[in-house]
């Protein structure tokens, strides 16, 4: 019995420690409940769970830190070079316009000024990633904000023979937000949508008011692409992490911290049916808002 309930758990903690001083990872140690020998084991459990979280969060921050540093570098290579063949690009398809046989190399131009925006809206998130922009919060129209984004993501998206369907559930409240910052969201969202839909089809963007002065505007995207596991959502917002071969990563990562700096969020689920929804809530009122809502 002393062997059982003492000699025996005491020995394996000691094993335990060991091993947590070599710098390596000892298992969980059993002990019979209850008595000090139990409540020694159980704390001894719990210090190596929050060290091993630490860590883990340790080692995320150094990689992210890396990250924003090469993110940086490149951005600021491409960023120069890219704007000197938009400004050409812009001249050829001025000149084109006078010219009526040209339509069809006029439509050429145009393609490539519209795939010239999704490269600056990438070159856009890796200085984001690197040194996020601070907010600039001002009364904002998320209705015309919305408009903005359908406008510049239009094209795009019929080019991949996709339908965007917009809806709008409840009434505006007042809402103040960084409306350029919220347009770079709602852009990688719209993307991404289209990204995952290699056979067209539609795109729905949900705008939901509370119906109270305080509580949250909720604006969904559903795609109906492959969709999303539910296990594998969360590692979707990690910088560089992306669920095509193609993508860069980089806009899910940068929207949520965008929806985060305004007090909201931003969530992955799977939608019924097949397909994925992104869910980025903010909270509506002033500033202070996020902080009322928490309130009691």
């Amino acid at each position: 019995l002393l062997a059982r309930r003492i000699t025996r758990p005491v020995g394996q903690l000691a094993a335990a420690a060991a091993t947590l001083a070599g710098g390596g990872r000892p298992p969980p140690v059993a002990a019979p409940e209850g008595g000090e020998v139990g409540e020694l084991a159980a704390a001894f459990n719990a210090m190596v769970a929050r060290l091993e979280e630490a860590e883990r969060r340790r080692l995320a921050a150094e990689r992210q830190a890396m990250a924003g540093r090469v993110a940086a570098a490149v951005a600021h290579e491409v960023r120069n070079p890219l704007s000197s063949v938009r400004m050409l690009v812009q001249m050829v398809h001025g000149r084109l316009a006078g010219e009526p046989g040209l339509a069809r190399e006029r439509g050429y131009a145009e393609v490539v000024l519209r795939e010239l925006e999704r490269v600056e809206l990438v070159v856009q998130d890796l200085l984001d990633l690197a040194r996020p922009r601070p907010l600039v919060r001002r009364p904002c129209d998320l209705g015309a904000v919305v408009e903005e984004v359908a406008r510049l993501v239009g094209p795009h998206l019929a080019h991949r023979g996709i339908r965007l369907v917009r809806e709008v559930e409840g009434d505006p409240h007042p809402l103040e937000a960084d409306a350029d910052r919220l347009k770079q969201a709602l852009l990688n969202l719209l993307l991404n949508g289209a990204e995952a839909m290699a056979e067209g089809g539609e795109i729905r963007l949900a705008v939901r008011w509370p119906t109270g002065p305080r509580g949250r505007v909720a604006v969904a995207v559903r795609d109906h692409g492959p969709g999303v596991e539910p296990e594998e959502a969360e590692a979707l917002f990690e910088p560089f992490r992306s669920g095509r071969p193609a993508g860069s990563g980089l806009g899910l990562a940068v929207s949520r911290q965008i929806a985060r700096d305004h007090g909201g969020d931003l969530t992955l689920a799977p939608a019924d049916g097949g397909g994925t929804i992104a869910t980025l809530t903010l909270p509506v009122g002033g500033p202070s808002a996020a902080a009322a809502e928490a309130a009691p």
